[in-house]
């Protein structure tokens, strides 16, 4: 079996803490952004109505804005779910950049939680659970 010296192992557990505590906010904004892309290519589109709604910011981002794409029938769902994951990354880049403790993501679409959670005509999808998972 043979021995160890454990002689430098405070210091280098040391330096290990110091590492991972540095990747700490790369981490947390790979994380946020895999969630976030995971929520948005999990979003039913047909307008692109609620997928151009999910909206991220270092502060609370408010209200519904426009569709990004016009679509029928779905025909826009790439594009806008490409330019929602593009603005979400530069917010988390910006968030890392200024050591920004939290990032909000927000979709204020009034039947969003029918997409989420279903209802009698709708059956849910579920993107907020997926995205977290």
């Amino acid at each position: 079996m043979g021995t160890h010296d454990f002689s430098k192992l405070t210091v280098i557990m040391g330096q290990r803490a110091k590492e991972v505590e540095a990747a700490g906010p790369y981490i947390m904004r790979k994380l946020a952004q895999v969630g976030t892309d995971t929520i948005v290519d999990a979003t039913p589109v047909d307008t692109t109505r609620a997928v151009s709604n999910w909206k991220t910011g270092i502060t609370t981002p408010t209200g519904e804005g426009p569709p990004l794409v016009q679509s029928v029938k779905g025909s826009g769902a790439s594009a806008a779910r490409r330019l929602v994951k593009a603005n979400a990354a530069s917010v988390f880049k910006a968030a890392e950049a200024l050591k920004a403790e939290q990032v909000w993501l927000a979709n204020y679409v009034p039947y969003i939680g029918i997409l989420e959670y279903g209802s009698g005509t709708h059956r849910p999808h579920g993107m907020v659970n997926k995205g977290l998972q």
